[in-house]
């Protein structure tokens, strides 16, 4: 099968003076592995466009036969919707084997996300016209209108401050089947989820800004500000929205899924230990092992996130050399992840994330380039070994998590 993904336990080369003078570039087989991959979401994207004019041809359809309904037409409905269903569904894998093999430069990981992401939303209007039909075969079988509540937009797993607003839009979208007329809709509420009870007891209101009208002609709701007003004392969160409509002349609540979680803090020394139980959260969902490019795009992404960076413009998104040099240093250049090695990572690679988000002097020099960011003592040596005086390299330290650690070319021969 040409689409088929090489292994990813390929050997890789060792790299030597040569590979700095293009630090930030991958081997000739990742870089394969890595164009084959965007050729396969490329393809992807082409084909969820296609399903949006199918699943509305569907939805056309279905309207027009479930007014004059025969068993035949049905039946060829049914086995359309599931084919469909089942392409979206051998999509998605495709997607999450890619994630599994192959590291991703920032853009394709984004896109990749977000793919993902709108595929769902087509198995959940899918599911709705499944819902439909069975409703109209089995008319008790479902006495709920075929409408769901879908997060269309929602920031990934972060670390929050009480008292401060949510620096992302959520999003919500009310989506109905063929034959659902919404006569009537309420505003639609945000409210917080939590496995632990005693975080919802605070008398105090947990969120503000949580209510927001419906947009009735795109049937959408937008909550750009959303105000966190409660710690959750280091435990996960998140929200859901609800909203009440009216169809046929019934009155129903209709309320969505869960957003991906987050964790309310108070202070900024709290950051680390909460920013590594979302990236294990988020990672790993459950499993005890995972692959190492599976993680590198996970920590990508939060990495993106905590850096304060435009997801779809970075300034700085982390480089080929850079997942090498966390994997060989903290990893033992495995590539297999466990939960107890991410913890051990975070240690370290937490505080380096802290002095990047909140030290701001420290954020420029960043961006800048100035800082070279992450590299040992000894690949140091080698690349200043051959310049003049007077050059200099700022690197993280390894041994003090977040600060850092200067090279430079002397002329004092004490040095």
């Amino acid at each position: 099968n040409d689409d088929k993904l090489m292994d990813i336990s390929d050997p890789l080369p060792h790299y030597s003076d040569e590979f700095y003078a293009n630090i930030s570039k991958p081997s000739q087989v990742e870089a394969d592995r890595l164009t084959k991959v965007q050729q396969i979401v490329e393809q992807i994207n082409a084909l969820y466009q296609q399903q949006n004019e199918q699943i509305e041809d569907i939805k056309n359809a279905q309207k027009q036969i479930l007014q004059n309904p025969d068993a035949e037409s049905i039946a060829r409905l049914r086995i359309g919707q599931s084919k469909l269903s089942n392409s979206i569904e051998q999509e998605v894998l495709r997607l999450n084997e890619c994630i599994r093999n192959v590291i991703f430069d920032a853009n394709t990981l984004i896109q990749t996300r977000t793919l993902s992401q709108n595929l769902q939303r087509q198995q959940d209007r899918l599911e709705l016209f499944r819902q439909e039909i069975q409703g109209f075969i089995q008319p008790d079988s479902n006495k709920n209108c075929a409408v769901c509540l879908a997060i269309t937009v929602q920031p990934v797993p972060q670390v929050l401050f009480k008292s401060k607003q949510i620096e992302d839009t959520y999003c919500v979208n009310l989506m109905t089947a063929s034959n659902t007329t919404i006569e009537e809709t309420s505003t639609v509420k945000a409210f917080v989820v939590s496995d632990d009870k005693n975080i919802l007891k605070n008398r105090q209101k947990p969120i503000s800004n949580d209510e927001t009208e419906m947009d009735t002609y795109q049937q959408k709701a937008l909550f750009p500000q959303i105000k966190t007003n409660i710690s959750t004392r280091m435990h996960m969160v998140s929200l859901k929205f609800r909203v009440q409509i009216k169809s046929s002349g019934k009155v129903e609540n209709v309320e969505s899924k869960a957003t991906y979680p987050f964790i309310v803090i108070t202070n900024e020394s709290q950051w680390c230990e909460a920013s590594s139980k979302l990236i294990i959260h988020d990672a790993f969902s459950g499993q005890n092992v995972i692959s190492w490019p599976m993680f590198a795009n996970m920590l990508h992404i939060h990495f993106l996130k905590a850096t304060r960076q435009n997801s779809a413009r970075p300034e700085r998104p982390l480089q080929y050399y850079d997942f090498k040099y966390f994997q060989h240093r903290s990893f033992a250049g495995e590539n297999v992840v466990r939960p107890q090695q991410v913890q051990q990572f975070w240690t370290w690679f937490g505080h380096v994330l802290q002095t990047i988000r909140f030290k701001r002097h420290i954020n420029s020099l960043w961006y800048s380039g100035l800082i070279y960011g992450f590299m040992t003592k000894e690949e140091c040596s080698q690349v200043l070994n051959t310049q003049m005086v007077g050059t200099f390299m700022i690197r993280f330290s390894e041994s003090q998590a977040g600060l850092f650690a200067i090279a430079y070319i002397s002329d004092d021969p004490k040095d």
